[in-house]
């Protein structure tokens, strides 16, 4: 069985020394951020949000990452809340066991 998206995201225990907070925003969870979207979200186009999110991505700051990997991930949306609220859920995946 494969595991969801964000079963494979490994985000370190405690803040460690010398790696700013900002890199848990990488190449590496925008990846998997698409492969969430891509299993519920008809017509996401994992590869243009993947090409969007990471466009000068490591220019940014911490709230600044955010901020452009979530207006990548509104490109290819439903513009309609009520609609894209439910596949935002969705694409969260299983319960985690451990965090």
């Amino acid at each position: 069985m494969m595991t969801h998206p964000s079963q494979r995201f490994d985000a370190p225990s405690t803040i460690q020394r010398g790696i700013p907070l900002k890199e848990l925003f990488g190449r590496k969870v925008v990846v998997l951020i698409g492969e969430s979207l891509a299993e519920v979200v008809p017509g996401f186009d994992r590869n243009g949000f993947k090409v969007s999110a990471l466009r000068n991505l490591n220019k940014l700051e911490l709230k600044d990452r955010a901020r452009h990997i979530a207006h990548a991930m509104a490109e290819q949306m439903p513009a309609n809340f009520d609609v894209a609220s439910p596949l935002l859920i969705k694409s969260l995946g299983p319960e985690l066991k451990q965090t």
